[in-house]
């Protein structure tokens, strides 16, 4: 028996798993072949590699959602201080009717731009969290698979019902049948 095609078959559904994502990650096509051509079928392969899709999409979706929405409300928020800052720059007076809309705007941006920030926050530390306790690389949740890379260290929390929903969900996401 050829010695790479045992040790191949030898791992376990996790370590596969782990294995196939990390060849997908360095876009090792030839390795995910291998990984897969080799894994026994006894069915209890596909589970893990499949959890881990999940979690993967869950995080991806989650925070390009987050993201979209904190980098809508804070593009604005800039546009909406720069022009603050220029009006009064300008000798602009503090009393003008656009001046005192964009000013408004402003306090009503910063709490929802920190609101969408804390999303992200709490999307990240939940998939950390579901990784540490799974024992997957947080290194998995990195380009090209994750354009938003997952923190290597765990982060502060984030918005806590975002949290909780976020971790009920990874919750469900198991890798063993």
């Amino acid at each position: 028996m050829d010695i790479g095609k045992k040790l191949y078959q030898e791992l376990t559904p996790k370590q596969r798993a782990i294995a196939c994502y990390s060849a997908m990650n360095r876009d090792d096509q030839d390795e995910v072949d291998r990984l897969m051509g080799h894994a026994p079928r006894d069915g209890k392969h596909g589970q893990p590699i499949l959890a881990l899709g999940q979690a993967l999409d869950a995080y991806n979706c989650f925070t390009a959602r987050a993201m979209t929405n904190y980098l809508l409300v804070s593009s604005r928020l800039v546009a909406a201080l720069s022009f603050c800052e220029a009006w009064l720059d300008a000798g602009g007076a503090i009393d003008n009717l656009k001046y005192s809309e964009k000013l408004a705007m402003i306090q009503i941006l910063t709490p929802l731009s920190e609101q969408w920030a804390g999303v992200v926050k709490a999307v990240r530390q939940a998939t950390w969290e579901w990784c540490k306790m799974n024992q997957i690389p947080t290194d998995l949740f990195s380009s090209p698979l994750c354009p938003l890379p997952m923190p290597k260290e765990k982060e502060e929390q984030g918005d806590s019902e975002t949290l909780n929903t976020v971790r009920s969900l990874f919750d469900k996401i198991t890798l063993a049948w």
